[in-house]
């Protein structure tokens, strides 16, 4: 009887299907984001952004990133994590929609901070 207890009530061991998806989210978008890079591809890169918050956040419309900015603001996450979301999609705005092209080295900088904040949420 205790065995079988043990068995059922083993939560510890149970990776739930949501994380099971989110984790797999995480890698797609990492690679495309490494691809991007090396393809020194800033629509990719911006592409890829859209896509894995799209799917994080369940939203099933096209956005901007300043949009995204603002749907990051009222989503459950925690408040040091947001703020880091909302600076880089904000700084990531900037640069994109600047009239210069975005640079290697500033997409290494960019990807480098998002994975941070993948990593966190």
């Amino acid at each position: 009887m205790h065995l079988l207890k043990n068995l059922f009530n083993n939560k510890e061991k149970k990776v739930t299907r949501k994380k099971k998806d989110y984790i797999i989210l995480k890698k797609q978008f990492l690679s495309k984001l490494s691809r991007s890079l090396k393809n020194k591809n800033q629509l990719i890169f911006i592409d890829a952004i859209k896509e894995f918050f799209s799917e994080l956040f369940h939203i099933k419309y096209e956005f901007t990133l300043g949009e995204l900015a603002k749907i990051a603001s009222s989503k459950k996450m925690n408040q040091g994590t947001r703020l880091k979301l909302q600076s880089t999609i904000n700084d990531i705005e900037e640069a994109f929609y600047s009239s210069e092209r975005i640079e290697k080295p500033k997409l290494k900088e960019f990807q480098a901070r998002l994975k941070e904040i993948a990593k966190d949420l």
